[in-house]
């Protein structure tokens, strides 16, 4: 029998039957590790059948953008969602203890969208036969215990778009755990290689967004206002995984800089979310007090009334007028007491979210 909807392969040879075949179902193609690079929906399709899985080693310490993909083998377009799970060996037969993975945004579910074809655009109606992958990937840095063979787990809604298979409440062991995986073309995992790295990361969420559908200039600014020299060598991600506004930046720090400034382009009403990352090689000799603004570039409009209008006069690169959207502040470094004070936000939450001034309009 044929599963009649979005599948996610058990493995190459799987053509969505039930159960399905071949090889042992703990290397799915379609759960996908991509360290901190963006896997577009033409992208997913395009390498849907490489050999070897465009699966990359996890990097602990680090920040990996974690993809599930599937392919819609039923006669009509379709809508689904997809969920990923983490498990250790230790806790691999208790599907109540795997541990849900979630966007930069918080959200442990994400719509499936598809190429269109002969655009950069995607849709969420997955036509027959066409490849999906998650609109944002699921993020995950760190291990519970990175020496501990781990799985990383894709589940896909059913046929309906909205509902999930029942996971049980154990597994006796590798038989019946691949007999479930084999009998359900929802659900799949892969084994994952882990690589760890030395340093240490201290990952932050930053809203952005555009209030009109006018495509404008934005700048984030980072002014490390004191301790630059002890950030020497420490490499800076920027990064917006939404397929619907994507932009990855990465770059070294030096002791002797304070500013820095990223920039990009919005077009259309969006609002979402990046991750700002910061992997310091050696975390006991950081002291660092850190200024993170974002303004909009040479606006002069009612849509985007800020407090106040100005050119950006500390930081000599910003010379242009600009919109402040909001700011923060992130402490990055060991207390005297020693408990770790990385990030502090006007309302105390430990995620850096720059305020807004105005009500950001949501794509679609």
């Amino acid at each position: 029998m044929k599963y009649n909807g979005i599948y996610i392969r058990d493995n190459f040879s799987d053509q969505g039957t039930i159960p399905s075949g071949g090889a042992s179902p703990t290397y799915s193609p379609d759960v996908i590790c991509y360290q901190n690079r963006l896997l577009s929906p033409i992208d997913a399709k395009v390498s849907y059948d490489r050999k070897p899985s465009i699966n990359m080693p996890f990097l602990h310490g680090s920040t990996n953008n974690i993809y599930i993909r599937g392919k819609n083998i039923a006669d009509t377009a379709l809508k689904g969602k997809a969920k990923a799970f983490c498990a250790p060996y230790n806790v691999l037969y208790m599907p109540p203890r795997w541990q849900p993975l979630s966007t930069i945004a918080g959200d442990r579910e994400v719509q499936l969208v598809a190429p269109v074809t002969g655009t950069n655009g995607f849709t969420e109606n997955i036509p027959s036969g066409e490849i999906a992958v998650v609109a944002e990937p699921f993020e995950l840095d760190y291990l519970e215990n990175p020496k501990m063979h781990t799985c990383i787990m894709g589940l896909l809604t059913n046929n309906d778009g909205e509902s999930y298979i029942d996971l049980p409440q154990s597994f006796s062991g590798d038989a019946q755990l691949w007999e479930f995986l084999r009998q359900n073309p929802q659900i799949a995992y892969n084994n994952i290689k882990v690589e760890e790295l030395s340093g240490r990361i201290s990952s932050h969420t930053i809203e952005f967004g555009n209030h009109d559908a006018d495509s404008r200039k934005f700048i984030l600014s980072i002014h490390v206002e004191e301790g630059a020299e002890t950030l020497d060598n420490t490499k800076v991600l920027v990064q917006s995984p939404n397929a619907a506004a994507p932009f990855t930046y990465e770059f070294f720090m030096k002791g002797s800089e304070e500013y820095y400034s990223i920039p990009y382009v919005l077009g259309g009403k969006y609002s979402g979310h990046f991750n700002l990352a910061f992997t310091m090689p050696d975390y006991t000799k950081v002291h660092a007090a850190i200024h993170v603004s974002n303004l909009a570039v040479n606006i002069v409009t009612e849509d985007m009334i800020p407090d106040v209008s100005l050119a950006y006069q500390d930081a000599p690169q910003l010379a242009e007028t600009a919109t402040s959207l909001g700011d923060c502040y992130i402490y990055l470094g060991m207390e005297n007491d020693g408990n770790s004070k990385d990030c502090v936000s006007a309302s105390g939450r430990n995620t850096c979210e720059l305020p807004i001034l105005r009500p950001l309009f949501s794509i679609g």
